[in-house]
Parts: structure tokens; C-alpha cells; sequence
């Protein structure tokens, strides 16, 4: 899990999704002795296959990009709702509310920027863009 995890934060997505195959392929296989590890192990396969999922959206995203931004900007948003880490939908959301945002689409861009500023501990940069982001929507879009 850490492995994908550092995958995942070094921005390598492919050789992270490899890595949640793997874990979805092994974990469900392991032996266990008690019902606190049985737990365990569905903790990570309930992980590795959010991850799994999330990770699918983001690579499909860049591949279709430059031809269909629309879809690009769709899979943006449908990566934001993969239960990951609170680091990695910290990167989804602000990934999404710069597409939409650069797209148009002021609607979703403030709903990206005001979960990220819910989410607590941004970093400076980040929580100044969303508020940014969010007085520009409110200024520019439909009331």
C-alpha cells in the first residue's frame, strides 16, 4: 500500500494502477488467522480497488485530452470521487477545478474549489488558487 501510495503522490499513475492490480489480484488470496486480519484485508481491497478505479479515470483523462475535452474534463470529475487519501483528493479536486475552470464551466469549477476548501489543511498555494478560483466563478457566473 505504501508503494502505491508514493506512487500515486510521485504522480506516476500507470505504474501505480500496476501496483492496485497487483494488490486486487494477491490481497483477496491471503490466508488469515482471525477476524481482525479478515478485516484487514477487505480494508485493502476496499483501497487498492477506490485507488484502482480512480486511477483508471485520471490516465483515461490524459490520454483523450487533446481530442475530446469535454470527456477529459467528465473523467476529471468523476476522479475526484474516488475514495483516496486526503493528499490525493487534494490533488484530483484541484486537477478538476482547473480543467472546468479553463473550460467554462464556472459551475463545477466553484463546486471543486469550495470541497477543496473544506477539506482543511491545503497548502498555501492551493487553498489561495481555490478561493481565487471560487470569487472568479461567483463574480463571472450565473447567480
Amino acid at each position: 500500500m505504501r508503494a502505491l501510495y508514493k506512487l500515486v503522490t510521485d504522480g506516476k499513475f500507470a505504474d501505480g494502477l500496476k501496483t492496485a492490480d497487483a494488490l486486487l489480484a494477491v490481497v483477496p488470496l491471503t490466508v488469515v488467522a482471525s477476524r481482525a486480519e479478515a478485516d484487514e484485508v477487505r480494508e485493502v481491497v476496499a483501497i487498492a480497488r477506490e485507488y484502482n478505479l480512480g486511477l483508471r479515470c485520471e490516465l483515461e483523462r490524459k490520454a483523450v485530452a487533446e481530442a475530446d475535452p469535454k470527456r477529459a474534463a467528465e473523467l476529471a470529475a468523476y476522479f475526484t470521487h474516488a475514495r483516496l487519501q486526503p493528499a490525493h483528493t487534494v490533488l484530483a479536486l484541484r486537477a478538476a477545478m482547473v480543467l472546468h475552470f479553463r473550460a467554462g464551466n464556472l459551475a463545477c469549477a466553484a463546486g471543486f474549489a469550495a470541497r477543496l476548501l473544506e477539506v482543511g489543511a491545503l497548502p498555501a498555494k492551493i487553498g489561495a488558487q481555490a478561493r481565487q478560483v471560487a470569487a472568479a466563478c461567483d463574480k463571472d457566473g450565473p447567480a
